[in-house]
């Protein structure tokens, strides 16, 4: 019932949903339901594991959650809030479906370290991921078929600004 009352509050405003850092099956589900309702595409972010990009954060695999997902009514599927090693590995599982498929990794060491009740700035951030390292990740993504690229905390204008460099003189 609250993503019903989030998706009317913004359904006149937006041209699609995106549900980001879904942790669970059950939870991507309820919001796919609360937008079946209007003539809207959602699209689901899941977050992953970032020691194994193909497990929830939940536990659950990757592929029964994106399947499940899809059967909601998603019309994208992504990875996000995830470290860009783990949202590689998390690629060939997207790509299962034939939905446009992608990923926003964010720069954290590992936000594993986050607490219940916690906040961002308690988790360490990355030196080594400045936009041309990004950049590398996201264009290997796309090399994998991905299509929806973007960033997750941490990753910034620049670092984006980098990619579309990169796309357009590619």
């Amino acid at each position: 019932e609250s993503y019903r009352r989030i998706i009317k509050k913004q359904e006149s405003a937006v041209n699609l949903f995106i549900a980001e850092t879904m942790s669970s099956a059950v939870e991507a589900q309820y919001v796919c339901n609360a937008v079946a309702d209007i003539d809207k595409p959602i699209w689901i972010s899941f977050t992953v594991k970032d020691d194994d990009g193909t497990l929830l954060r939940s536990g659950e695999t990757l592929s029964s959650a994106i399947a499940s997902a899809a059967s909601a009514g998603a019309d994208g599927l992504l990875v996000n809030c995830s470290r860009p090693e783990a949202v590689e590995q998390s690629m060939p599982v997207l790509s299962k479906l034939g939905l446009p498929f992608g990923g926003m990794a964010n720069s954290f060491v590992s936000a594993s370290d986050l607490k219940a009740g916690g906040t961002l700035d308690s988790l360490a951030t990355r030196t080594d991921l400045g936009p041309a390292e990004y950049a590398d990740y996201a264009l290997g993504w796309v090399e994998l078929g991905a299509t929806l690229i973007g960033g997750c905390c941490g990753i910034g204008p620049a670092h984006i600004a980098e990619i579309r460099h990169r796309i357009d003189t590619g």
